[in-house]
């Protein structure tokens, strides 16, 4: 039977859309709900490589840890003609620590490369894993990447316990067969089993990111309704519930030195936007952050007086010790859970359940809540950056646990301002001294300077800049104190900025930085994402080579849409030329027909970036 499949999967092969790189001829997962705590998880799946951009998808990559055991491997390889290339099992996968940069965990990672590039080449794989403690169940999502097409996907769960609650949720399934109910008899055991299955779903491709790509897609949702994890029973029905058992399983870890007392009982007649900042800055100057994964580690936070004496801890740990120091201080503190992470899929706020891998700190004030990133050495107070911005969290509260969402930084905030002296001689080289101010999500590039070596820096400064042939003379960093700003100081030599023909010299108006740095726009498949609106404020002092003029100044320019704006002007007067420049882009999706009009204003606005001043000599 398997040699007539893979026969029949190679014919499917050739018919496969030449765009793809990768085909799921069929695949299925089959979930065994034996109990509120015991569950197996079995993944059938055959799938075709059909070239080296495909290749990713012919690994599997898992991790396990003490709830969740991968049990065996089994995956078989053919070439293109049917034939049996080579078996593969557990014993030939790598494994190793989740993150040698973790230094308490208990979780470990297994990847299993079939090492076979003859494309196209099958793989016919089976894994096995088991569950001993579980919140949730996996999120089915049949088509699971980019430039994959699945021609067939099945899911089936079977649940022992008749009396077993399975709380589920549908998204972009309107097409799906669903079976719900049915009962079988297998080892003499009565199931509940339900079923969906998918047919025929094209590749998606990747010029989306990943969380658009994923709230896109057919999937379902699963999780219990009552559960046992790690001793400590609890319920998902709502959010309230959850938040309940986190704080229940993290209950009487708030304990930390009388000398940590002491410091506390210092801080008087501060106000309560001083003492929050006050406490901020002494647990990021005595903590770092270690993630510590052991037993229920990924829920429960160790005590804060772990913390306190040894200076270290994870997300939860840095969060419970900032909260208990707040707490004793009379300042109430709330738990913030995130799914975090620059392009992350968003919560489900619809369907209550453990879909989130980090913690931060919440503390309402008067008329606004001040927001801590506890891990952080560099953040200043109030600054959570891309990180877990503009994204669905639940705040965590004694039966008042509830979804809201985190601050988004718009264009107003997310502000990169430029002011530049650049002296042009007659050859059209340049020497430039740029001065730039990164406010909103642009501070978060300091962490950059601040945790990587003195070589890496350089590369990461020339990557700044898109000049042809230029040095990095000198540079510096500056930050603003208890804000999220920082300024950086360049000298640059740039070898024709302005283009030398005969007797004229070529100076673009934008002489600092392309907007395509910053906006990509497909035309081809016709999609462009802002994740995150912003501004760009540019001055440009020049001073011209002697002997050269401007004859004729091109008319200062503007133009207003729904997606932005854009403005340019420029003062001439001697020998020295001051270009103003500012660029606004809102925060948006576009694809197919709203693509095209936010299509023509970006590229407007790049046609007017690229007029060029010609600087002519009266010689």
């Amino acid at each position: 039977m398997k040699t007539y499949i893979v026969i029949l999967g190679f014919l499917a092969l050739l018919e496969t859309n030449s765009k793809d790189y990768a085909t799921i001829q069929a695949s299925t997962t089959h979930i065994l709900i034996l109990s509120k705590e015991r569950a197996e998880i079995t993944k059938k799946y055959v799938i075709d490589i059909l070239d080296e951009k495909g290749y990713r998808m012919a690994y599997y990559y898992d991790y396990y840890d003490e709830f969740r055991k991968i049990k065996s491997i089994e995956a078989t390889i053919y070439d293109s003609k049917g034939e049996k290339v080579k078996k593969l099992t557990k014993a030939d996968a790598y494994d190793y620590a989740f993150n040698s940069a973790y230094e308490t965990v208990d979780t470990r990672q297994i990847l299993l490369d079939p090492q076979y590039k003859q494309f196209p080449f099958r793989i016919d794989m089976e894994v096995k894993i088991v569950l001993d403690g579980f919140i949730n169940l996996p999120t089915w999502l049949p088509r699971p990447y980019f430039d994959l097409a699945v021609r067939r996907s099945k899911l089936i769960v079977d649940v022992k316990d008749p009396e077993y609650e399975l709380r589920m949720k549908e998204e972009f399934m309107e097409d799906v067969t669903f079976t719900n109910g049915s009962y079988f008899k297998k080892q003499y055991f009565e199931y509940n089993r339900y079923k969906w299955e998918v047919d025929s779903l094209a590749s998606m491709p990747s010029n989306m990111t990943y969380k658009t790509f994923f709230d896109s897609q057919p999937k379902v949702y699963l999780a219990p309704s009552k559960f046992e994890f790690g001793g400590y029973a609890g319920q998902i029905e709502s959010w309230l519930d959850f938040g309940d058992w986190f704080l229940d399983v993290n209950r009487g870890r708030d304990e930390f030195s009388l000398k940590t007392k002491n410091y506390l009982d210092s801080l008087n007649s501060l106000s309560t936007e001083q003492t929050i900042f006050e406490i901020y800055k002494y647990m990021q100057d005595k903590t770092r952050y270690v993630s510590i994964q052991l037993g229920i580690g990924g829920y429960q936070s160790l005590p804060a007086s772990v913390v306190d004496e040894n200076g270290y801890g994870d997300c939860k740990a840095l969060t419970t010790y900032m909260k208990a120091m707040l707490e004793y201080k009379g300042l109430d503190a709330n738990y913030i859970l995130v799914r975090a992470g620059r392009d992350v899929p968003e919560v489900n706020e619809d369907f209550p359940s453990n879909q989130f891998n980090h913690v931060f700190l919440g503390v309402p004030i008067e008329g606004d809540t001040i927001m801590l990133e506890c891990t952080s050495q560099e953040f200043p107070p109030n600054y959570i950056g891309t990180f877990t911005d503009d994204r669905n969290v639940l705040w965590v509260g004694t039966n008042e646990s509830k979804i809201i969402r985190t601050p988004t930084y718009s264009e107003l905030e997310n502000v990169l301002k430029k002011k530049g002296k650049l002296q042009i001689d007659s050859d059209g080289n340049g020497k430039l001294t740029l001065t730039t101010d990164h406010q909103g999500v642009f501070y978060d590039n300091i962490s950059i300077y601040k945790n990587i070596t003195s070589s890496q820096v350089e590369r990461y400064n020339y990557g700044l800049f898109t000049y042809k042939d230029f040095t990095i003379a000198s540079y510096e960093n500056t930050e603003v104190a208890d804000k999220a700003e920082f300024s950086s100081r360049f000298d640059l030599e740039i070898n024709n900025i302005a283009k030398n023909t005969s007797s004229k010299l070529l100076l673009p108006i934008n002489v600092l930085q392309s907007l395509d740095k910053y906006v990509k726009a497909d035309r081809y498949t016709k999609f462009a994402e802002v994740k995150r609106g912003f501004t760009l404020e540019e001055e440009v002092d020049a001073t011209l080579p002697e002997n050269y003029w401007i004859q004729r100044l091109p008319e200062n320019k503007s133009l207003e849409t729904e997606y932005g704006s854009y403005s340019v002007t420029i003062e001439y007067e001697g020998d020295s030329m001051l270009i103003k420049r500012k660029v606004v882009i809102k925060k948006g999706r576009y694809e197919l027909d709203s693509f095209d009009s936010f299509y023509a204003f970006f590229r407007k606005v790049k046609r007017m970036d690229e007029t060029k001043l010609v600087l002519e000599s009266k010689t």
